[in-house]
């Protein structure tokens, strides 16, 4: 059985379960897989199931696809594969009766969550650049990586790839924030070590928290974490699993 869970940002809009057949993916309401955007394709994607193999093919899209960062027209799945189609981030992974004998699709969807603009029949097409740049954010906001808004209420997404990534108002800071009253200087560092990730305050960290508990030493993240420093509230998020 193919299972689908299908992602706005770090947000699931739905989730699918299919035995067999041919799904499809695209703007249409009547396809399987049901992505409303101006940007999807009304029929966009195809995918089935070839002897024992789940097979993604493009339907033409004029806005093209990605899988696990790579743009591809086809792609053999494999459990855990990231299928990028603009904003939208589709994980597949495989039931633990993959193959059975009933030959039906069975999805299984909260359909009234998923996105309804986009319905009319004009795709809205997007230049390569601009599909990088989508792709580019998908992969941030999927990955590790801190969010907060500023002033004008623009969120701001760091991603969090080095060992030691700097919380501050210094220009040597990779999440850079506006000073503020209780929020100059340098606050914090987030260390990653394998697949953990430590907030370690330095000088300037003053009144420093997680969850509005005080932190004065070297305190593991968790996923959904909030850094309070002054008025400013970071959030933290985990590699998506």
């Amino acid at each position: 059985m193919a299972e689908f869970r299908v992602f706005k940002g770090r947000e699931q809009l739905a989730q699918y379960s299919f035995r067999a057949g041919s799904v499809r993916i695209g703007r249409n309401p009547n396809c399987d897989i049901h992505l409303s955007d101006p940007s999807v394709s009304r029929n966009h994607a195809e995918i089935n199931l070839q002897g024992e193999a789940w097979v993604l093919k493009s339907s033409q899209a004029r806005n093209g696809m990605f899988v696990n960062g790579n743009m591809v027209n086809f792609r053999v799945l494999k459990p855990g594969d990231l299928i990028e189609i603009s904003h939208f981030v589709i994980q597949f992974d495989e039931g633990r009766d993959a193959i059975d004998n009933q030959g039906s699709s069975m999805p299984m969807a909260d359909t009234e969550r998923v996105l309804k603009e986009g319905e009319d029949s004009t795709t809205v097409s997007i230049s390569l650049h601009d599909a990088l740049q989508i792709h580019q954010l998908n992969t941030q906001v999927m990955g590790a990586h801190l969010a907060w808004y500023d002033e004008g209420h623009d969120e701001n997404i760091v991603p969090i790839e080095q060992e030691r990534t700097l919380i501050g108002s210094t220009p040597d800071c990779q999440a850079q924030l506006q000073p503020r009253h209780g929020a100059a200087g340098l606050c914090a560092a987030i260390v990653k070590d394998d697949d953990s990730y430590m907030l370690e305050p330095l000088k300037d960290s003053g009144d420093l928290k997680i969850n509005a508990v005080g932190v004065a030493r070297p305190t593991r993240l968790a996923d959904g974490d909030r850094i309070l420093w002054g008025n400013y509230i970071l959030q933290f998020r985990l590699p998506f699993d």
